[in-house]
């Protein structure tokens, strides 16, 4: 007879990162955003690299806008307007959200 009591099963994973892990969903929104905004005639001209990194950043900030504004929404977008209406591309007074 074969007695297993001495065996013993070792199962796990192993791996290995370099840096620290990015979540690139601002990056996504604003380049979704600014086709969009192209699209619709909202934007003359496609953003410049500043504007594209203030609206990523705008955007990593989004749920944070409701711990110090009443209505968060409003703020957020009128944010987005006046960082398009700097860079130039916004083609009217506003987005007309």
């Amino acid at each position: 007879m074969h007695d297993n009591s001495n065996n013993q099963n070792l199962s796990g994973s192993i791996s290995v990162g370099v840096g620290r892990v990015r979540d690139a969903t601002s990056v996504y929104q604003t380049q979704v955003l600014e086709q969009r905004l192209l699209r619709t005639g909202a934007l003359k001209r496609r953003l410049s690299r500043d504007a594209i990194r203030q609206l990523a950043k705008l955007f990593s900030m989004q749920g944070d806008f409701g711990l110090v504004h009443d209505y968060p929404g409003k703020h957020f977008w009128r944010e987005v307007e006046r960082i398009l209406r700097e860079n130039g591309s916004l083609a009217g007074e506003s987005l007309d959200a």
